[in-house]
Order: structure tokens, then C-alpha cells, then sequence
């Protein structure tokens, strides 16, 4: 197989080591803002010539252009092992999924060439690394098979082969006991609800545990699945849907819970069960910060992310207040922003930010309490049946002291 696979590569793409027919490629590229950047682009990545892609990628090339045989720049980039061009055309927009004719990755062609430092770039971006190509359904590790390092790389971030995906699609599907959970995706955290490290396999915390626990009593096996391409469209959509919702309606998770605070705007697109955790909306600012009474936030930069009841609160209840929304922010990045001054508070759930201050004593929880939330799993919208046995085990680990337990353990 392996030999089929750098038969059919030498065959038809770029870089070939033919340069007539290399040329010939270069000039079917599709037209992007800058044709003649487009092609030139193509070329300085083929050669590893970094300073000639800067330039062209500033003179306006189209990252995501393709040969005939659709063939990217990152394809090129992967396939020669050129790392840092592979993480400036990232940078630049370049499409991580991307799939030449034959259905192959960047991923793909780095893992087929032994380009462990590529592939660490690709994985630490967030690609499908279970990404199957068209001909035989293999994966990325499928393609790694004469680089141990690379598939023990691609191993340790859920990788898998074709074959493996395909007898758990079977397995799934003759028992039917498959319960998909979305909790965010690889990169997210917002602790102590839900974090998933980029290496790891599922995510850890309170929503992760609660959801094995309610799918064990209800006899499911659990399957997180990582909507990274979806939340990555909410995010180039300007967050005009909620992903933690869409993932439903969407058909990609059959339930979801990711500190969602049921209301009646979400009640219209899914169904919540019972409420398992109540909580509700704080301020957090740096240590010094004067902010004591919501009348010390006018004229004040308030930051929130998208598509959450705190920005739909500020936006509401803050007029006079400059509203910045910003999504998927780690502590480090807030840190920064509050201490630079870039803004003055942040609003989230009292829980994730007494999760942060017991992390980091520069910043401090306001002693202001802004709301009362009430937070729910999620289901499609008319799946009673699921919703109910949702519902009786939530009831039971109540009454049995399994949800104070899960509490205590992470709260």
C-alpha cells in the first residue's frame, strides 16, 4: 500500500520532481485576488523560500488556491516538511481540512513523508485527525505506517486507522448504545464545567463526569465528539449560532452540556432536561481594580463571550457600558487584557470565575451577584424519549447525593 500511495503522489501532485509538469499545475491554479500571486505563492512554498511567501501572501495570494488537481499551498508545505510555511499559511487562513483529488490532508501527506514537525503544527491547529482519504478510507495514521514517531504522535490525539473508525462504526451501530456528547472541542476550557486539553482523547470536569454518570444509569456508552470544523464556522460567522446548540439540530451529538444555562431564546431550538447545577452570572477584574457597584461599570469595557447569557445580560442591562466579546479565551489571554487595561471586567458563571481567581491572585470575583441561572443538558428538540431518562437519573443522583459528590470534586 505504501508504495501505491508514493506511486500515485509522484504521479499527480505538484512537486514531483517533473518541472514541466509542474508548471503546468502552477498555471490551472484557481484565481484568487492575485493570480500571478496565486502561482508565484505556490512555487516559493514548493522550494521552502519563507521570505518569498510573506511577500506573496502580503501582495494578496489566495492562500486556499488549488491546482487541478487541488492541490493547496499547504498541501505543498506538508509534503515538503516545510513547518514554519505551513504555520504562515495557517496564519494567513489557510484551510486545514483541505483534500487534494485523491482526498488527501496536509495531514495526510505529512504523516506519508515523515514530517513529525509539520504534523505537531497540524495537530496543535486543531485538524480532524481521523480525516479518511477517498480511495481505501485511510487516515492519517494509515499513512504514517514507516514512522513510529508519527503515529505514536498521531496515537496520543485519538488518532486511528480506517480500519479501527470503521469496526467502531459497526460495533456502534449493532449495539445502539452509542450516547455522542458534545463538551466543547480539543483547544476549549471553561472550568470547572468542562476543559479538553489539544493532546487529550475526551475532556475532564464536572459537565464530562455528570454526563458518564447519567449515561451509565441509563445503560450508554459514551462518545465525545469533537465539533472542532462547527464551532470554528460559529466563530467565522461572527458567533451568529451557538455551536453547543448546533451540534443538535446538526446531528452530530445526540446530547450537549457545556455550562448552558437554559432560557427561553435556547428553548425554541433544543430541550433541556431538569436543571443539574445552579449558578449564575458574576464580574471578575484585576486585584486593584476600583469596581465595587454596577454604577462603577459606566463607561467601562466589559468583556464577554459570544453567544452566552453574559453577553446577552451586558448588552442588556449595561448600556452605558462598551460590551467587547471575544471567544475561546484561556487565562493567560485574559490576564492580559484586564492587566493591560484593554478592559475593565469580565462577566461569566460564578463558578468558572472562582476557578480562575483560585488560580491566579491577581484577579478578584466582585462581590456583585448579577443573575440567578439555572444550567441544563441539552437534547434535540423533540427527543422525549431521551429527555426522560435524562431526567430520571438526574433525579435520582439528587436524591442520592451522586451530584453533591461531582461538586465537591470540582467546585
Amino acid at each position: 500500500m505504501k508504495l501505491l500511495l508514493t506511486t500515485i503522489a509522484a504521479l499527480v501532485l505538484v512537486g514531483c520532481g517533473n518541472p514541466e509538469a509542474d508548471r503546468a499545475l502552477l498555471k490551472a491554479v484557481e484565481k484568487g485576488n492575485n493570480p500571478e500571486a496565486d502561482r508565484t505563492l505556490l512555487d516559493a512554498v514548493e522550494k521552502g523560500n519563507i521570505e518569498a511567501v510573506k511577500q506573496h501572501i502580503a501582495a494578496g495570494a489566495n492562500v486556499n488556491a488549488k491546482t487541478r488537481n487541488a492541490w493547496t499551498p499547504l498541501h505543498g508545505a506538508a509534503e515538503g516538511g516545510h513547518g514554519e510555511i505551513v504555520e504562515l499559511l495557517i496564519a494567513a487562513g489557510a484551510d486545514l481540512e483541505a483534500k487534494n483529488k485523491l482526498g488527501w490532508t496536509p495531514l495526510h501527506h505529512a504523516a506519508l513523508r515523515g514530517h513529525k514537525e509539520v504534523a505537531e503544527v497540524l495537530i496543535a491547529k486543531g485538524v480532524d485527525v481521523n480525516a479518511k482519504e477517498d480511495n481505501f478510507a485511510e487516515t492519517p495514521l494509515d499513512f504514517a505506517e514507516d514512522y513510529p514517531e508519527i503515529a505514536d504522535l498521531l496515537r496520543k490525539h485519538g488518532g486511528k486507522t480506517g480500519e479501527e473508525l470503521k469496526a467502531e462504526g459497526e460495533s456502534e451501530t449493532l449495539t445502539n448504545n452509542v450516547l455522542r456528547v458534545s463538551c466543547g472541542f480539543r483547544g476549549s476550557t471553561y472550568m470547572p464545567f468542562t476543559s479538553w486539553d489539544i493532546s487529550a482523547v475526551k475532556p475532564i470536569g464536572y459537565d464530562p463526569d455528570l454526563i458518564k454518570l447519567v449515561a451509565k444509569e441509563i445503560g450508554l456508552n459514551v462518545k465525545f465528539v469533537d465539533a472542532q470544523s462547527l464551532f470554528k464556522r460559529s466563530l467565522e460567522s461572527n458567533n451568529q449560532f451557538d455551536a453547543r446548540l448546533a451540534v443538535l439540530y446538526e446531528d452530530i451529538a445526540d446530547v450537549s452540556l457545556n455550562a448552558i444555562t437554559i432560557n427561553n431564546r435556547r428553548n425554541k431550538l433544543v430541550d433541556f432536561s431538569m436543571s443539574y447545577f445552579t449558578d449564575g452570572l458574576a464580574l471578575l477584574a484585576k486585584k486593584e481594580s476600583k469596581i465595587l457597584t454596577l454604577d462603577d461599570l459606566k463607561e467601562k469595557k466589559i468583556l464577554t463571550l459570544p453567544n452566552t447569557t453574559g453577553h446577552d445580560w451586558c448588552l442588556k442591562e449595561l448600556s452605558q457600558s462598551i460590551v467587547v466579546a471575544k471567544s475561546n479565551l484561556n487565562l493567560t489571554d485574559l490576564l492580559g487584557l484586564l492587566q493591560r487595561g484593554e478592559v475593565d471586567a469580565y462577566v461569566a458563571d460564578r463558578a468558572n470565575l472562582l476557578s480562575i481567581t483560585s488560580r491566579d491572585r491577581r484577579l478578584k470575583l466582585i462581590p456583585i451577584e448579577l443573575t440567578k441561572d439555572y444550567l441544563g443538558i441539552a437534547v434535540k428538540k423533540g427527543n422525549t424519549e431521551l429527555l426522560e431518562k435524562i431526567n430520571a437519573a438526574l433525579m435520582k443522583f439528587k436524591e442520592n447525593g451522586e451530584l453533591k459528590k461531582l461538586e465537591a470534586k470540582w467546585f
